[in-house]
């Protein structure tokens, strides 16, 4: 089981400015966390790493989450 780091009760971003939902924290494999980003006026799907990264620990990836504050 992973240690989930992402909190559903706060707001998320993508790192590139997008707004987050989250749906869930519990989902299995690899990409546990499950929402949707706001891109123009359409919702995607999307589930991200339990740490908010969407794939690579060696970069930064512009769909990664970050804190909204």
């Amino acid at each position: 089981m992973f240690d989930v780091t992402i909190d559903p009760e706060k707001r998320y971003r993508t790192r590139d400015g997008h707004e987050v939902r989250i749906y869930a924290t519990d989902g299995n494999g690899r990409y546990p966390i499950h929402g949707a980003y706001l891109e123009g006026l359409i919702w995607w799907l999307d589930s991200w790493r339990e740490d908010g990264k969407k794939y690579h620990d060696e970069f930064k990836d512009e769909k990664d989450l970050i804190l909204d504050e």
